[in-house]
């Protein structure tokens, strides 16, 4: 056999080798489109449900150090959401600060 002809045989075999992994490699793809697709139709579909939960901060002392130091930290526990809750985000944070006078009337948030 001639090294032209063992090449040529190489080459092919890697070339077949290299097109099978290719076919593998889009079938599994097809998948992934699947996964996007059922992403979608969860978070595009009308069954979300956005529930609100307020808050009412009334401990002297937790008001005396948001005073002191700007920062105040809310924490809500999902056995304090209802139990059909499995998971939960946070999408917004609204603040009233009842009663709050300032020199400068502007809050930031930093959720």
């Amino acid at each position: 056999m001639s090294a032209e002809v063992f090449c040529a045989e190489q080459v092919s075999a890697s070339l077949i080798q290299l097109l099978g992994e290719y076919t593998a490699s889009w079938s599994r793809f097809v998948g992934v489109v699947n996964y996007r697709n059922r992403y979608e139709q969860y978070f595009l579909g009308a069954n979300l449900v956005h529930d609100i939960k307020f808050l009412s901060i009334t401990d002297p002392q937790t008001l005396a150090d948001f005073k002191a130091t700007h920062d105040l930290a809310l924490r809500i526990d999902l056995d304090e959401l209802p139990t059909s809750r499995h998971e939960a985000k946070a999408e917004a944070v609204y603040l009233a600060l009842v009663g709050v006078t300032a020199a400068a009337p502007a809050v930031t948030l930093i959720v």
